[in-house]
């Protein structure tokens, strides 16, 4: 796992404060996290073929669009408030 990658995995753990635990959430291989709203109940980021939103309740869901790379495609971002 990248160092961004592991980074991102320990925000998302830190800022899971509605559950009564924190802990890690692996979201499978390729998939790389670039945002987490204040709360931490939304991620968003990417897999190789497009971006995705994590929400506790409805797991991985893709949003379509052009993941980064050859020149195309962007990171996607989340608002603090999701």
């Amino acid at each position: 796992m990248s160092l961004s990658k592991y980074v991102m995995a320990v925000a998302l753990a830190i800022a899971t404060s509605f559950v009564a635990q924190a802990g890690f959430i692996n979201l499978g291989v390729n998939i790389t996290p670039s945002g987490v709203c204040g709360d931490g109940s939304r991620v968003t980021g990417y897999t190789p073929m497009q971006y995705f939103q994590w929400t506790p309740a409805d797991g991985l869901s893709g949003i379509g669009g052009s993941p980064p790379g050859n020149g195309v495609g962007g990171t996607p971002r989340i608002s603090n408030d999701g």
